[in-house]
């Protein structure tokens, strides 16, 4: 098990411990469910891997992955959240003697924070919305079966890099201190790479805009 899963099944398990609270009281809301990632943006160039081989644009595919936040209320209008989000992005490609090959798959975990003003917060419904801002932690850019083939390509290091956007969704209570919770953000952030071999080749580093829409599902606990 990764070390950075303890935590949050600790934190879990602590919470449901404490659901003999009041919902009317409801201070603080987990939400946690599966997240759907779809990319916008795409990066366009040219990245010479070998004499005769290049790579002309990159994007990344839509991939699913877990979320989690977590909400204090501060007013019955007001509430401050910290999520975290992760997913692996295939690297789409063309140029490598073959068109829309898979060039490799890289991992993000945007840890955002977001302020939520409570449109709605009642028995039925709780709609909410309001800006994230945060930070996208991004794991090496492993390169495919496929890319490596064609010329020797190891792990290609990148950045961490901020984000910011939008936040809005709604809980729907189904039980005392339960609710489904769907959610939708719209983020713009970047892939760039941290790697001497790539900048020497264009000059700068190759940055891919991601600038997500991420919707997601699951449910909501409130005590």
């Amino acid at each position: 098990m990764r070390s950075w899963n303890v935590p949050i099944i600790a934190a879990v398990a602590l919470l449901v411990a404490c659901a003999e609270a009041h919902a009317a009281d409801s201070r603080m809301v987990l939400r946690g469910g599966a997240g759907w990632i779809s990319s916008s943006g795409e990066w366009t160039g040219d990245l010479l891997l070998t004499e005769g081989l290049s790579v002309t644009n990159l994007e990344a595919d839509s991939t699913t992955g877990p979320q989690l936040n977590l909400e204090y209320i501060f007013t019955h209008l007001i509430g401050g959240e910290v999520s975290v989000l992760q997913g692996s992005q295939d690297l789409k490609g063309s140029g490598l003697r073959f068109p829309r090959a898979t060039f490799g798959q890289v991992t993000e975990r945007p840890i955002l924070l977001g302020v939520n003003f409570h449109v709605t917060r009642n028995r039925t419904i709780d709609l909410y919305l309001g800006p994230v801002i945060g930070w996208v932690m991004w794991g090496d850019l492993a390169p495919s079966a496929a890319a490596r083939q064609e010329v020797t390509i190891g792990a290609i290091r990148m950045q961490d890099t901020l984000a910011w956007g939008v936040n809005t969704g709604v809980d729907v209570p189904f039980a005392k201190h339960w609710a489904f919770n769907f959610d939708l953000r719209r983020l713009d952030y970047s892939a760039r790479t941290d790697s001497r071999p790539v900048k020497t080749v264009l000059g700068e580093d190759l940055k891919i805009p991601i600038k997500p829409l991420i919707g997601s599902a699951g449910l909501a606990l409130r005590w």
